[in-house]
């Protein structure tokens, strides 16, 4: 990249060849090469294009990392016209950085040797003179494993490598994988990742101890095995947040784990930022409510002791009730209570999707306290009055009498 070739203090060397005289050459030929009247976008093309006619394109991920870094990326929209307005972008070109694939992307994990490959391909444009070592990682290596490396051979544009899955033996559900391929590219670091869901499989076998029985034999002539291929036959692990630490214990009460519960924005942890609640997955992982405003959703694999977090924007709840801040999961989904702290705070429940990181928030209206009321002994409807003003609001038949209801919504 640019950085990479460092700095020459006289600027008029443009043979030097270090970075800010071959950017300054780049900045004066794309001057020469966009168009009248340009655009911020026409500048960014012409810069790509400088490159392209000097150095072959050599610069062209660190060129359109700065522009995306501004909002100038491969989306990015400025209508045409050179008012320097610009609906941004931070994304990059397909094919620009390092590209990962696997297949499949669903697997069980009884899959034989073979079954999951995947594929690291270099940068369209990268030079194919030099062979490329790209690093690679499982974020759960009791589920999936890969090589801790894999080289792209020189003259090739890709290379493939084996992904080994492993049956844990343990009745967890299915489970989610981030595989991760890095390289430094032209002199700047480029990574890549994808999701892999691997199916849990147990099952059952059944046995009986005798090939033929008369039919006469009577009672307890045979015996039947029924036998589960997990290995994990107790009762599961529970969770609780006590003093920001998650405390595990197992079947019998046993105190087994404590992990203090990390601050994912950074330093301490601040007095008011309290872990909250916690919730065990479908798949084990164990997710946490954790802080009281701007609050993270973190998830542990207890598997492998990893972290991973969210920052929920907007999320918040008391900072000095700790029983505030709830937390529930489905599936792969992650449900959080958001409370209002003030006028112009959202408010609601908060759905995080764990395998994209979607954030969707929902009921965000409150119809305010209510009141029913059911008037006599032989009444059989439900009366809604105004709590404030006494008025009534709506009368609703019931099937029988003497129903008496109060709702604070």
């Amino acid at each position: 990249s640019i950085s990479a070739k460092g700095y020459d203090p006289d600027i008029y060397n443009t043979n030097g060849g270090k970075g800010n005289t071959e950017l300054m050459k780049l900045f004066i030929e794309a001057l020469k090469l966009q168009p009248a009247n340009p655009t911020n976008l026409d500048f960014r093309d012409a810069m790509l294009q400088a490159d392209l006619v000097i150095n072959g394109g050599a610069n062209k991920v660190a060129i359109w990392t700065a522009f995306a870094r501004r909002g100038m990326g491969f989306s990015a929209d400025d209508g045409g016209d050179a008012d320097n307005d610009v609906i941004e972008a931070f994304d990059l070109p397909p094919g620009l950085i390092l590209k990962l694939t696997v297949s499949p992307t669903v697997v069980r994990e009884d899959a034989v040797a073979g079954t999951v490959t995947g594929t690291v391909e270099r940068p369209n444009g990268a030079p194919l003179n030099q062979p490329l070592t790209v690093t690679l990682a499982s974020n759960d290596i009791s589920e999936l494993r890969v090589p801790a490396s894999v080289t792209i051979p020189a003259g090739s544009k890709t290379a493939t490598f084996a992904v080994t899955v492993v049956d844990d033996a343990l009745l967890d559900g299915s489970q989610t994988v981030i595989i991760t391929a890095s390289a430094s590219v032209g002199g700047s670091g480029e990574s890549s990742s994808v999701t892999v869901t691997v199916q849990d499989y147990e099952f059952l076998t059944l046995s009986i101890d005798k090939t033929s029985i008369r039919e006469d034999a009577g009672a307890g002539a045979a015996r039947v095995t029924v036998k589960r291929s997990n290995t994990d036959t107790f009762p599961p692990n529970t969770f609780s947040v006590v003093a920001n630490t998650l405390l595990e214990h197992d079947y019998t009460g046993a105190l087994v784990n404590t992990r203090v519960i990390p601050w994912p924005a950074g330093g301490s942890r601040p007095s008011a930022q309290r872990a909250h609640d916690v919730v065990v997955m479908e798949n084990g992982r164990v997710a946490v409510y954790n802080g009281s405003t701007d609050a993270f959703l973190s998830i542990l694999n207890p598997a492998t002791d990893v972290w991973q977090h969210t920052l929920v924007p907007g999320l918040s709840t008391s900072t000095t009730t700790i029983g505030t801040g709830g937390i529930s999961s489905t599936g792969d989904y992650v449900f959080l209570s958001d409370t209002q702290s003030s006028a112009s705070d959202p408010f609601g429940v908060v759905r995080v999707d764990v395998t994209n990181n979607q954030i969707t928030r929902f009921a965000t209206k409150s119809p305010g306290y209510r009141m029913f009321v059911n008037g006599s002994s032989s009444s059989n409807e439900i009366t809604e009055i105004d709590p404030i003003t006494g008025a009534v609001i709506n009368t609703i038949p019931m099937p029988t009498n003497n129903a008496f209801v109060f709702d604070t919504g």
